[in-house]
């Protein structure tokens, strides 16, 4: 039997194994007046080094400092929007005084659209769809269509 981490990680397309889910961690709730989609997730891992001083991580020189919820944007769910709450781990360098947050592959830093949702964009641009069809498809704004398709040069 699959186990819901597994479960998520599969439906949503994260290889990340740093993402983890709890039991519970769906639920539907009213977004901007719609009926949404809300996973949560927790993003946590050991860092090796610093990526602001390159200091190695030895003997607790890294700490972990608290989490920051982030509402990353994901594709539609039976046509109502869908967020990952992804509680991202806040780490402190104390070598450098800096803090610093854990990364995935999944979404770009500071970014809160999942890179699926900016790739089912980008075909749809590439289609020849217009944009506000496409923004009303993945209930995000046209401004964001017209960012997403000037980011990737098209």
């Amino acid at each position: 039997m699959i186990r819901d981490n597994e479960f998520y990680k599969n439906i949503l397309n994260i290889k990340d194994d740093n993402i983890f889910f709890d039991d519970n961690c769906y639920k539907m709730d009213k977004y901007k007046g719609l009926d949404s989609h809300f996973i949560e997730a927790t993003l946590s891992y050991d860092p090796e080094i610093c990526p602001l001083c390159g200091k190695e991580n030895i003997s607790n020189s890294i700490v972990k400092n608290g989490f920051k919820p982030t509402k990353i944007r994901l594709l539609p769910i039976s046509n109502a929007p869908a967020f990952l709450i992804l509680k991202k781990q806040r780490f402190l360098c104390r070598q450098c005084g800096a803090s610093f947050m854990a990364q995935t592959s999944y979404i770009e830093p500071f970014v809160s659209i999942s890179k699926d949702l900016k790739e089912a964009i980008l075909k749809d641009v590439k289609n020849n769809i217009s944009l506000s069809n496409i923004a009303r498809t993945y209930f995000v704004s046209i401004t964001t269509v017209i960012r997403i398709s000037r980011e990737a040069d098209l």
